[in-house]
């Protein structure tokens, strides 16, 4: 994880009260739905590229399917929320699913690590 430093710092520090990280993974989606980012209520705002061959399908649930969901294509499709245009879905859990396996998907999210009210008590 790395912690964010500078004008960002202060910005975030004083929009959403609290220090911050960016948070990076990288999973492999195929034919089984698969959990790329799990539930974080910290999280504020989250990127998720298809890197893969084929296109990705992302949903909120393991219910996810190639006809129902976000798609990602193949080669470099994006998905980006965040918590001031899209509500609460940038803290939410993604699954992704796609029809041809080994697709990997990077997501890169901004997380709030420590609430300035904690620091403050």
């Amino acid at each position: 994880m790395a912690r964010v430093f500078g004008a960002a710092a202060q910005f975030l520090a004083e929009r959403f009260k609290g220090i911050f990280r960016a948070v990076e993974t990288q999973t492999t989606v195929g034919s089984t739905a698969v959990e790329i980012v799990p539930y974080d209520a910290e999280r504020v705002a989250l990127v998720v590229a298809n890197h893969g061959a084929a296109d990705v399908y992302m949903a909120l649930t393991n219910e996810v399917s190639v006809t129902r969901g976000v798609r990602l294509a193949a080669g470099g499709g994006v998905m980006s929320v965040n918590v001031v245009d899209d509500g609460n879905l940038s803290a939410m859990s993604w699954w992704g699913i796609s029809a041809v396996a080994g697709n990997v998907v990077y997501s890169l999210g901004t997380k709030r690590e420590v609430a300035l009210s904690d620091l403050e008590a």
